[in-house]
């Protein structure tokens, strides 16, 4: 995305959360749009896992983590992690078994 296309780039207001894990097709153009999102809708910043790596044991590639990291350096917003190791979600689930 070059500066051109990243200044008339059309937000969707409705837009109210990015969700962010591991994309095996995440770029730079990827980045630009998730920023705009955060820093411009206002948009809540979801990581599924923090892992920073994954792999079959002998060889790993980067992980979810790594990407969210990418996200929360381009907009100073730190991801709320709702994934493993973050039992957020699990508590919310028994919470609404509870009631």
């Amino acid at each position: 995305m070059t500066e051109e296309e990243l200044a008339s780039f059309s937000l969707d207001k409705s837009v109210v959360a990015v969700t962010v894990g591991i994309n095996f097709t995440f770029n730079y153009r990827k980045l630009c749009i998730a920023s705009l999102y955060i820093n411009e809708n206002k948009a809540d910043f979801i990581g599924t896992n923090p892992d920073r790596n994954t792999g079959n044991g002998i060889r790993y590639i980067p992980g979810g983590g790594t990407i969210i990291k990418a996200i929360e350096t381009a907009t100073g917003v730190k991801a709320k992690i709702m994934g493993k190791p973050s039992t957020y979600m699990f508590d919310i689930i028994r919470k609404q078994h509870s009631l």
